[in-house]
């Protein structure tokens, strides 16, 4: 080889150098899964691996994602142009002799409901590349229900948590090699009506809520009540469960003249000595004695409706509740 042919060759190597030293630094990308569910979230990761031996003070990657995919997060990156992610860092020879640092960036995706394969591009470069360069790692992701490799994919499926009585079942993937869906659920327990038991029936962590409001001890008569449960040791039957003095337990109050108050205080279904003048628990004679000793007076006594007249209307009242006995045993004395 001649002198002359030997420089040539030198000086062509020495401009082959920096380009190929510079194309040294990479951009790769990479999915959270490459079988991401329809309608589920997606997380790429591109990841900027600067050459450290040589000092380059630019990059800059566009990562270009399928149509129908949705944008959840941009990261740092860029999304101003439809379908495309972007990112850029430069630094000044003059104020810091630095070469750019690696950077990561992460955007994240939220797959469409079509199921099938997804293919993402881009293209990265660095400040002594000659050209742009494709950026490294997997291009696609199958958007699917599920997965059969290595073996059918299982996940947890039925009520939205375990709580209480609540039990997730199981669904297993299943397809034909080209289409996968998962299974029907299989073993789950799912919440059900709030009942007075000492159980979370209906999986909200808290335990037979409404069974005893008013705190004594008889529960709601609009719950359902099984077994003797802690909540409401007395039993059910509670009429007004946001009075603690109306239950089953409670006697009921007689008022002067055989007046009602108006509340079934304990529970029984029925407003109690009404017509029962002398409140000694039953709607006797001695009612309709009363009244016919008042009758065609102005009351009180023996005015069981208080209209100012004892009349037919009370006689009427004593005769529609005779035999009613108040108090047990009253009546048969």
């Amino acid at each position: 080889m001649t002198k002359k042919s030997l420089m040539i060759a030198i000086f062509i190597i020495l401009l082959i150098i920096p380009i190929v030293s510079a194309q040294q630094g990479t951009v790769t990308r990479s999915f959270s899964t490459d079988t991401p569910y329809p309608d589920d979230d997606l997380v790429i990761t591109i990841t900027v691996d600067a050459e450290e031996s040589i000092p380059e003070q630019f990059f800059a990657v566009d990562d270009i994602f399928p149509s129908g995919w949705t944008v959840v997060d941009t990261g740092d990156l860029d999304n101003s142009e439809a379908n495309h992610m972007k990112g850029a860092n430069i630094t000044q020879p003059q104020e810091s002799p630095d070469p750019v640092p690696d950077v990561v960036y992460q955007y994240t995706l939220h797959a469409p409901l079509t199921v099938g394969v997804y293919t993402f591009s881009g293209k990265f470069m660095f400040d002594g590349f000659s050209s742009e360069q494709d950026i490294l790692g997997p291009t696609s992701v199958t958007v699917q229900w599920c997965s059969m490799t290595p073996t059918p994919e299982t996940r947890d499926c039925g009520p939205a948590s375990d709580a209480g009585e609540c039990v997730f079942g199981t669904s297993t993937c299943s397809g034909d090699g080209v289409d996968y869906e998962w299974g029907s659920c299989v073993g789950a327990v799912y919440p059900s009506l709030e009942i007075c038991d000492d159980l979370d029936n209906n999986c909200d962590t808290f335990t037979d809520e409404g069974c005893d409001e008013d705190g004594d001890d008889y529960c709601n008569s609009s719950m359902t009540t099984s077994g003797n449960p802690s909540t409401c040791p007395s039993g059910g039957g509670d009429c007004d469960d946001s009075a603690s003095g109306i239950n089953p337990g409670v006697t009921e109050t007689c008022l002067t003249y055989g007046r009602t108050n108006g509340i079934d205080e304990d529970c029984d279904g029925d407003d109690d000595f009404e017509g029962d003048t002398n409140c000694n628990g039953c709607v006797d004679v001695f009612d309709l004695s009363t009244i016919g000793s008042y009758f065609g007076g102005t009351g009180p006594d023996g005015d069981l409706n208080e209209d100012s007249e004892v009349d037919i209307f009370d006689l009427v009242t004593v005769g529609s509740n005779f035999g009613d006995e108040d108090i047990p045993g009253a009546c048969s004395g």
